[in-house]
């Protein structure tokens, strides 16, 4: 597991550094790591007492991980944004020159990032659709053109066959994970007439992952959430970030009305664009979304079934979660149809 030198420190922040204390904040399955630094000096004005240093370490299963998906983000897309974010001190090599390197401001003074198991609070939910609000209205400036996204984890819809789902289902209940009694081909049948009519819809960058420690909750409720983790950085519909709000692992949101929810998100994007699509075409949008994201979860889910993680390790405890949480939404959604 690699650790940083006092040599980089001062190389990539202040010559003054005369020693640094590390704290270890997140050891990731594929082969990153976050690290909290507490710097010392001897001499100079310093730029930062503390400093979060991300690592990314070559040999990650390109089948799954990109080791270069975050690097890439602030590399190509960060510059560009203008919601709230971490100012980065360093992008590069480690003294290795084969680990990769963030060097990132310490948000601790002024957001707090919290584990699981966390659920949101309606203030802290409103600061969080601000940031998404944002970053959906504006997303699209800020993609690099198509043929440069190769780094980005790639569309849902690209990751699996809509022809295979009733197969990963089966081996999921197989699995015995699920009961025998979900019947998805009324929702096959509507996302394969939606998949045509929705093909145009606006897309934007996406961020994908809001799970609790990857979204720094503000000090002051007014202020904005801001976004720290860019590892599953993708484009499409807005519409499937507000999915994942709620169908993720631990139910973050369980506490959240959906619904006032997304009427407060839809009020603050209408702030920043101006006229919007009707509710009812919202609605359906989102719905379509809904059983995108359900069908991806379905993708993912079934590779666990075949080879499950060891018991008790994060990845294991997410997909029990997960895996819950997924066939309760999809029997809700089919019920709706």
């Amino acid at each position: 597991m690699y650790t940083p030198s006092l040599d980089l420190l001062r190389q990539v922040l202040h010559p003054g550094i005369s020693n640094f204390q590390i704290e270890l904040i997140k050891k990731s399955f594929n082969p990153s790591g976050v690290y909290r630094l507490a710097l010392e000096y001897s001499r100079g004005q310093p730029d930062s007492n503390s400093v979060i240093l991300k690592y990314f370490e070559p040999g990650a299963n390109p089948a799954y991980w990109s080791v270069d998906r975050e690097y890439s983000y602030y590399q190509i897309i960060y510059p560009n944004v203008e919601i709230n974010k971490p100012e980065l001190y360093y992008l590069g090599f480690a003294e290795d020159d084969k680990t990769r390197v963030l060097v990132l401001e310490d948000l601790s003074t002024r957001y707090y990032i919290p584990n699981h198991p966390y659920f949101w609070n309606k203030e802290e939910f409103s600061a969080i659709l601000r940031t998404y609000a944002r970053l959906h209205a504006l997303g699209a400036n800020w993609l690099p053109q198509v043929h440069q996204r190769e780094w980005m984890l790639q569309p849902q819809e690209t990751r699996w066959d809509i022809n295979d789902i009733p197969g990963m289902v089966q081996v999921i209940e197989q699995a015995g994970i699920w009961n025998h009694d979900l019947d998805l081909n009324q929702l096959i049948a509507e996302t394969r007439t939606n998949m045509g009519k929705y093909a145009d819809h606006p897309i934007t960058l996406l961020h994908y992952d809001t799970v609790p420690p990857n979204i720094g909750i503000p000090n002051n409720l007014q202020e904005d959430a801001i976004l720290i983790d860019w590892q599953d950085a993708t484009w499409g519909i807005a519409e499937l970030d507000l999915a994942y709000f709620f169908n993720q692992p631990f139910s973050s949101a369980k506490n959240i009305n959906r619904q006032d929810a997304l009427d407060y998100y839809w009020k603050i994007r209408a702030r920043i664009e101006g006229k919007l699509d009707s509710p009812v075409v919202r609605d359906a949008i989102q719905r379509y979304a809904d059983i995108l994201l359900c069908f991806t979860l379905i993708s993912a889910g079934h590779r666990v079934a075949l080879s499950p993680y060891p018991e008790g390790t994060y990845p294991y405890l997410h997909w029990e979660s997960m895996f819950e949480i997924l066939h309760d939404r999809l029997l809700e959604l089919s019920q709706s149809a």
